[in-house]
């Protein structure tokens, strides 16, 4: 999403790259833009939000798998941009906008682009910001556990149906859309290991990592 807006702080009109998404159902859609200093959001009484690139202290880029059931995907893989000042509140950007309940948007393709914007710049405008790619250790740990937990439940949860089955016992419907995640998720395993793997949690310098090693490839050059 480029489009033509004012500069941030009385600058002159230029144009500048815009990010809109929705975080979540309990608020508005947001919009930030990048000036070559700041990161600017435009709030809901129509005023701006600065947030000087020199005061950032972090930076970290980030992908975590989405949900896949029998039958398709329930919910997309989630690309994730958090920005820690030296002080106040991190910022958190997601490819992920939400439409409502239970439906999610995909927005990677203009999120990414405007990642790795942001990721240029913050480097040319603070040379002391730390960046980091992949999860937070807890996070990617936390799938870790997950997945080890997909791996040995479901052959027991499935073992339980055919039991079930054989004794011509009921089967509550919970049980079966229970069954159909897991089954969605072991069936995709390979493809969960891929993300969680490209995620674990090393730094990166974007002006001085030889070839982009380790980065996603939308964030390379």
């Amino acid at each position: 999403m480029i489009a033509p807006v004012p500069g941030c702080s009385g600058a002159p009109a230029m144009t500048e790259p815009i990010y809109r998404f929705r975080p979540s159902l309990l608020r508005k859609q947001e919009t930030y833009r990048l000036s070559d200093t700041a990161l600017v959001r435009d709030t809901e009484d129509g005023k701006e939000k600065v947030l000087p690139f020199a005061q950032m202290r972090s930076v970290r880029v980030y992908g975590s798998p989405g949900l896949r059931a029998m039958g398709g995907t329930a919910a997309p893989d989630i690309e994730r941009c958090v920005l820690r000042p030296a002080r106040g509140r991190a910022v958190v950007l997601s490819s992920a906008h939400f439409l409502g309940l239970g439906r999610l948007e995909d927005r990677s393709p203009a999120f990414r682009p405007f990642v790795g914007d942001l990721v240029r710049r913050l480097a040319a405008a603070n040379p002391g910001i730390i960046f980091l790619v992949g999860m937070p250790p807890a996070l990617w740990w936390s799938w870790i556990l997950i997945l080890l937990a997909v791996v040995v439940v479901t052959p027991l949860v499935v073992l339980l149906i055919i039991v079930n089955m054989v004794q011509k016992r009921h089967i509550d419907p919970p049980l079966i859309a229970v069954t159909a995640v897991l089954l969605g998720i072991l069936f995709s395993l390979g493809s969960y290991l891929r993300t969680v793997r490209r995620n674990r949690p090393p730094r990166f310098d974007p002006g001085r990592t030889p070839g982009g090693a380790g980065l996603p490839d939308w964030l390379r050059g």
